[in-house]
């Protein structure tokens, strides 16, 4: 599961746990989230990934692991 979302130690630290306690395996790409500060930021990424298991990446690395080709893009593998 990807989780997106805006205040990353509210929203992506509780869905992250839901999501763990249903047995899905969890990716956080790190630019996709944000919060109100960034020590709130650091420790939600930090916990998840502790607590749940969660891969912190980089949206190319995302789009790498679902081999995904953001638009526009021309390369084939």
């Amino acid at each position: 599961m990807i989780l997106t979302g805006v205040v990353t130690n509210i929203c992506i630290q509780h869905s992250a746990a839901d999501a763990s306690f249903r047995g899905y395996d969890i990716v956080v790409p790190k630019e996709t989230t944000e919060a109100l500060s960034d020590e709130d930021y650091s420790h939600a990424l930090e916990y998840v990934h502790l607590m749940y298991g969660a891969e912190i990446k980089s949206v190319s690395e995302v789009l790498k692991l679902k081999n995904v080709r953001p638009k526009g893009s021309n390369h084939f593998s």
